[in-house]
């Protein structure tokens, strides 16, 4: 298991390299600055907040894996990427109203 979030990330800049706005993998919203989920192991798989506390939800807070639905196995593994417990106690515990519209 793997600290996924990017709010420490220094690219605080929210377009892809190509130029295109980073959107939510599951409700295409857009994404703010650093502050979304990355799956270490799918670099397409990018996630709201809101998305990644409907997954974490929806699958059971004990373990949780990548919110896209698939099971991502870690670079050279076949085990798959999990929220750390502290990632899902930090998600589960943000106020749903602090959490940007998906607009």
């Amino acid at each position: 298991k793997q600290n996924n979030t990017n709010s420490n990330n220094s690219n605080n800049n929210t377009s892809s390299d190509n130029g295109q706005m980073l959107k939510c993998t599951n409700c295409a919203g857009k994404l703010e600055d650093t502050h979304f989920v990355q799956c270490p192991s799918n670099m397409q798989h990018k996630f709201c907040f809101s998305c990644c506390r409907e997954s974490i939800i929806k699958q059971g807070n004990n373990e949780a894996f990548c919110p896209s639905g698939d099971k991502c196995p870690l670079a050279g593994s076949t085990v798959p990427w999990a929220f750390m417990q502290e990632e899902i106690t930090t998600i589960l515990d943000m106020n749903t109203s602090n959490i940007k519209d998906k607009s």
